[in-house]
């Protein structure tokens, strides 16, 4: 077999496949019309009009902005100071308290009552 003969066969063969493989994607692109397995009938979603979001315009200017809690730059370091010298409880502490709470709260309250103080004496 010559080598033009081997390649002609090669390039109808990829042709071919090119096409089977293209043929069901067009079906499904179609949408309600004919495949190559017959008609298909696909439900939609209705259609609803786009969202309309409400908006609100202020007005003014950086001049009429006051902010509802201000510290001077003084002030907010020195809290800013305090906050980190404030010791945080490490992950090891936090969960040894939760066990020991846990394990307070799990203790049940055992009352033994004792009959024979309660029964008449013979």
């Amino acid at each position: 077999m010559s080598i033009s003969k081997m390649n002609t066969k090669l390039t109808l063969g990829l042709a071919l496949g090119f096409a089977a493989a293209a043929a069901p994607a067009h079906a499904q692109s179609i949408g309600a019309g004919g495949g190559m397995a017959g008609p298909i009938f696909s439900l939609s979603l209705p259609e609803y009009p786009r969202a309309t979001f409400k908006m609100a315009v202020a007005s003014g200017s950086n001049a009429d902005y006051s902010p509802s809690t201000f510290v001077s730059f003084s002030e907010a370091v020195a809290q800013g100071n305090i906050a980190m010298r404030r010791q945080s409880k490490t992950v090891v502490e936090a969960a040894a308290e939760t066990r020991r709470a846990r394990a307070a709260a799990a203790v049940a309250n055992i009352v033994v009552k004792d009959n024979d103080a309660a029964s008449p004496a013979n």
